[in-house]
């Protein structure tokens, strides 16, 4: 049984907020991710809901508050209980959260990052993307695809047995070019940059996407916005361009020159080089029914692959845990004074 920390959460300001969110506007992004590792700095792992903040950690503490959420609001945490993740006090859903970000850490230790819900792909970062995927050719000058393979993996209670992890594969269909190539492509066949940016915005406005670095979360084009490129700073309260973001951030290289940028929803800003759509199947149907073939795979091979996947996990998080227990008994040296 695995201990959690139940608490109660409590915002003083004019009203109440959402721990991750910004009062008044949604938060950004980068600032979702801030408050996540601020978060995990002093609770480990956790989940919440609009009832309860649950965490692995409490560092010997029974209130904790924090000012660094929100430049205007002050949050302050209060320890309820402690209780056991197959505790019968515990709602399943709940015990199904917290196990499901330890299978997230487990994942991450190996160097799989979390797609979607229960999908998880090796870490694109340093320019391995392509050698994640499979590439189905296209006839005759027409997209070529990449098939980018994942596993879907979630951890369960069984009590009183303790969990068990269900693991299976997982596929995404994208096209092989990024959105820059792909704008180049129309570009070439326009006559004059208005046209360019008609059929650009007709293409590719509200298709969906994920990154070739970091995260691999699908995100949804909301527009291309033409006055910035990868030299424009990321916003008017954060003047570093958007190339030297990324290189210092997550350690990819943006050298070509962009047309625009891309804004999802929250008007967060992506360069179209790092970009690779998901395609539906009009969008290819010449080459469709191949990539659907490839992603179906043999229950003999499956079984093969799920196993190859479990013991890398397994490996990797012994390795971990033998590296963390010899930091632990680590005991500093004292030097007499010559």
């Amino acid at each position: 049984p695995i201990p959690c920390v139940p608490w109660q959460s409590q915002t003083s300001g004019q009203y109440q907020r959402r721990v991750h969110g910004q009062g008044g506007r949604k938060a950004s992004f980068q600032k979702k991710r801030e408050n996540i590792r601020t978060l995990e700095k002093h609770f480990g792992k956790y989940v919440h809901d609009n009832l309860m903040f649950y965490s692995t950690e409490n560092n010997g503490q029974n209130k904790v508050i924090l000012d660094e959420l929100h430049n205007d609001y002050v949050v302050t945490f209060t320890q309820t209980d402690c209780v056991e993740l197959n505790s019968d006090e515990m709602p399943q859903q709940q015990q199904d959260q917290i196990l499901n970000i330890f299978t997230r850490d487990l994942f991450q230790i190996a160097g799989y990052k979390k797609y979607q819900r229960e999908a998880y792909f090796k870490d694109g970062t340093a320019g391995n993307f392509q050698r994640q995927c499979e590439i189905v050719e296209g006839h005759q000058g027409r997209d070529s695809l990449a098939i980018l393979k994942g596993f879907e993996a979630k951890m369960n209670t069984s009590n009183p047995k303790g969990c068990h992890l269900k693991v299976d594969l997982f596929h995404k269909l994208l096209f092989k070019d990024t959105l820059h190539q792909q704008l180049e492509k129309i570009k070439q066949s326009c006559q004059t940059e208005e046209e360019f940016k008609v059929k650009a915005e007709k293409r590719f406005k509200n298709k969906y996407f994920i990154l070739n670095y970091g995260s691999k979360r699908s995100e949804r084009i909301e527009e291309l916005d033409w006055n910035c490129n990868e030299n424009s700073p990321m916003s008017p309260d954060n003047p570093i361009p958007f190339k030297q973001y990324f290189k210092e951030k997550y350690g990819v290289k943006s050298d070509m020159h962009e047309h625009c940028i891309v804004r999802t929803r929250g008007q967060n800003g992506f360069l179209p080089q790092h970009i690779h759509l998901t395609v539906v199947s009009d969008e290819c149907k010449d080459i469709y029914d191949k990539a659907m073939n490839i992603m179906s795979t043999p229950i003999g091979q499956r079984m093969k692959k799920i196993q190859v996947f479990i013991d890398e996990v397994t490996k990797s998080h012994e390795l971990n845990r033998k590296k963390k227990q010899v930091e632990k008994e680590k005991v500093p040296t004292a030097w007499p004074l010559v």
